[in-house]
């Protein structure tokens, strides 16, 4: 908690519907925050700021299996995601099955990206304070399509669904186990704000977006190789696949480009 200012600690105090007298020190405002919160804050909190999500981490490790060999990616599937049965796969084919077993596993965070749709580049927490209207859609399309409905679709609705139920307990229950990075976020603070909001986190975001394109685009393309059969070269072009909801379109790579190149 070293890390954090006096006007850091008064803004996450205030998120939690309490103004600490000016004559207050640091370590005055630090004890009444781990007494609503529960929280530890003789850790570092701006350190956490940069930390990744379970599915974030498990995906990079995904991924630099990925870039070595075939063996260590069936290796790091089987042993770490408890996928099986995979060794005549494509590369590909493994990497995006990889990737939905990632985010079966593992609990929807606030920091991770949605990654479809219009608010494709925001973050779980982001969308959340931003669009209720398009949450209340996850919600509904998760609930009506269920299995039919895409995985991470379902994915951030069950996040969704946790966040409302947060929401209608009574406020001294709310308070605990919140955590301080969250509450400085919802204060606005200029700090939090800009890191957020800096060419470089953008950048992230966009790269992390490409590369899941990139691995759903091989998926689809290694469905439709298995479910055809051979055809001659230059015959019989591939029909694209239908959109099933046009609300839910997937971002496609030629807009993450573009995005990228605006935000540099």
């Amino acid at each position: 908690m070293a890390d954090l200012k006096l006007e850091e600690l008064r803004a996450a105090l205030a998120q939690l519907g309490e103004t600490a007298p000016k004559t207050w020190t640091r370590a005055e405002i630090r004890v009444r925050l781990e007494e609503l919160t529960g929280e530890d804050l003789s850790k570092n909190v701006k350190s956490k700021h940069q930390d990744v999500s379970p599915a974030q981490q498990l995906t990079k490790k995904l991924n630099a299996a990925a870039n070595r060999r075939k063996a260590d990616l069936v290796s790091f599937c089987e042993q770490e995601l408890g996928i099986s049965n995979i060794d005549k796969w494509t590369m590909n084919r493994i990497q995006m099955e990889g990737l939905k077993r990632v985010l079966e596993i593992t609990e929807g965070d606030f920091r991770d990206l949605v990654s479809f749709g219009k608010h494709g580049l925001l973050t779980y927490q982001e969308l959340y304070d931003q669009d209720k209207g398009y949450c209340r859609w996850v919600v509904e399309t998760a609930h009506e399509r269920q299995e039919k409905s895409d995985f991470r679709l379902r994915r951030l609705a069950r996040w969704i669904q946790k966040q409302d139920e947060e929401e209608l307990k009574p406020e001294s229950s709310r308070q605990m186990g919140r955590p301080i990075l969250s509450l400085l976020q919802k204060s606005g603070y200029k700090d939090i704000q800009s890191t957020a909001l800096s060419s470089e986190n953008k950048d992230e975001r966009l790269d992390a977006l490409t590369a899941v394109i990139k691995e759903l685009s091989a998926e689809v393309q290694n469905l439709k190789d298995e479910r055809q059969p051979a055809r001659k070269k230059g015959k019989d072009k591939e029909e694209e696949m239908p959109e099933t909801d046009g609300s839910f379109a997937m971002i496609s790579p030629q807009r993450v480009s573009t995005a990228k190149s605006s935000a540099a």
